[in-house]
């Protein structure tokens, strides 16, 4: 199972969010194509090429349309998404009159980006308020036609790779079991039979491609994990319960956008300006990046920010990355960290040629990987390349506020040349810092990786410590692995994609 893990870590690793979902839309479409060639949907093809392309082509248009009006780059890949999605919502059709309200309704999607939006970051799901938006009109309402029985094996594969690569299979687990108990609770309540109603609903409406697809979502989901816990119950209980006033139901996409609201009180999504005014390059084309924040960028030390860097002509992997913040809360800089590789995307090479005193825009910081707030407990750091920028930020944390912890750094590198931020790693700071390195000298450990002997021979009190991990997906998993079957009191990982 941990070798299937990682070579799905791996794959996963090699695309960007965009195209992982990209390539989910289309194989969803594939299927639909398919389906309609040998009679298993009433939808013709040629309606749903048309239909398709109306979609994401107006979708795309629009795009280009809206950021020019806003004086912003266009983000096309997340236009086409948009279109996509909408796709799977609305039934295939020729009728002229249909179609038109299509295009009406791709246009609505894409200005709800610019429109709804709060400091650079739209509010609610675009499809979702679109779909929304249209149906409060009496000219459409979303039959998600995509989200019948008959596509359930594509769509729950495609969904849960989909929350695997975005490390919300937890947000699609809650989801489930909520809608299913509020059915269920309603079915007994009722006096109907809670399997016969369970059976009906999961027919004509499967959830997974709701939540898969649209409510994980990261740009309208809040920062913290409780957080998160919390939208995925309100939306659940409320597609579950299907309630209505009068004529006005609370259809799923309703109640996503209620869910959109609940979010954005719970932690709005600010996007803030930071000018780059140093480099650091390090052995091993690594590199770290200064900014300084046009005004104080909230966070808590090992969470993460999105970059965005526009640029034409972008690959796959898209004009946004996100960097774990490698500095601490209460300095007066913002820093990254990040490594090269030998076929870099084109967000990297941009990246490169920054020079100092480019402005660029991020949005709000997320993440729980956070040092837990008893000062007394032991701690056991694991870091593999750059996964090392957390643990930079947590400890300059403590020496800002005069702290210091217990604390055990197992830091595996290619090289010891290639070691971070040795200056901050060391023992006035409460660190025992021990390298793991194939040219490791003394005093550290000779070898590629962190292994179970590793953990074992040079942690002999794993069992009281609080294990974090941060590296490679491939690293993580197997790591995290072996901590928690040595009897770590707990572990808790954050794995990067490899930007």
């Amino acid at each position: 199972m941990l070798a299937v893990r990682r070579k799905l870590d791996v794959f996963l690793a090699s695309m960007s969010m965009y195209l992982l979902i990209t390539l989910a839309l289309f194989t969803l479409f594939g299927v639909a194509f398919t389906y309609s060639l040998v009679g298993l949907t009433v939808f013709h093809p040629v309606a749903i090429i048309l239909c398709l392309t109306l979609f994401m082509g107006v979708s795309f248009g629009a795009s280009y349309v809206f950021a020019y009006l806003f004086g912003v780059s266009a983000h096309h890949k997340s236009a086409l998404i948009t279109g996509g999605i909408l796709f799977c919502l609305f039934s295939p059709s020729l009728a002229p009159s249909a179609l038109l309200v299509y295009g009406l309704i791709a246009i609505i999607a894409i200005a709800s980006k610019y429109l709804l939006a709060w400091r650079g970051r739209h509010v609610f799901n675009p499809a979702a308020i679109a779909a929304v938006t249209i149906a409060l009109t009496g000219l459409q309402s979303a039959s998600w036609w995509m989200a019948d029985i008959s596509f359930a094996i594509p769509v729950t594969i495609l969904a849960l790779l989909i929350l695997y690569k975005t490390e919300r299979l937890r947000l699609g687990g809650i989801f489930l079991a909520v809608y299913i108990v509020v059915l269920g609770t309603g079915a007994f309540i009722g006096h109907q039979s809670i399997y016969d109603l369970l059976t009906a609903s999961l027919a004509v409406w499967w959830p997974l491609f709701f939540v898969g697809f649209m409510v994980s979502e990261p740009l309208t989901l809040p920062a913290r994990r409780y957080q998160i816990t919390i939208i995925a119950i309100v939306i659940a209980s409320l597609v579950g319960l299907h309630p209505s006033f009068g004529s006005f139901y609370i259809t799923p996409e309703v109640a996503l956008v209620l869910g959109n609201i609940v979010s954005f009180a719970m932690t709005r999504r600010t996007s803030i300006k930071l000018k780059l005014i140093r480099r650091i390059r390090f052995a091993g084309d690594q590199e770290l990046f200064e900014f300084k924040p046009q005004r104080q960028l909230a966070f808590r030390a090992g969470q993460h920010l999105e970059l965005n860097l526009p640029h034409g002509k972008a690959d796959f992997r898209g004009e946004r990355r996100l960097f774990t913040i490698a500095s601490a809360p209460e300095a007066k800089t913002v820093k990254i960290t990040t490594r090269y590789a030998k076929n870099s995307s084109t967000f990297k090479m941009h990246l490169r040629a920054l020079e100092p005193g480019k402005l660029l825009s991020a949005t709000g910081t997320k993440g729980d990987f956070l040092l837990p707030k008893d000062p007394n407990k032991k701690l056991l750091f694991i870091a593999g390349g750059i996964g090392i920028t957390p643990f930079r930020a947590f400890v300059e944390s403590l020496q800002l506020k005069n702290q210091t912890r217990d604390i055990v750094l197992l830091y595996a590198a290619r090289s010891e040349k290639e070691v971070l931020f040795k200056d901050i790693f060391t023992s006035k700071s409460g660190v025992r810092l021990i390298i793991v390195a194939s040219d490791a000298g003394e005093g550290h450990i000779r070898a590629k990786v962190v292994t179970e002997e590793i953990l074992k021979k040079t942690v002999k009190d794993i069992k009281t410590r609080h294990v974090y991990v941060s590296g490679p997906p491939p690293m993580v998993a197997a790591i995290a692995s072996e901590a928690a079957l040595l009897g770590a009191a707990s572990v808790t990982t954050d794995s990067f994609t490899g930007y």
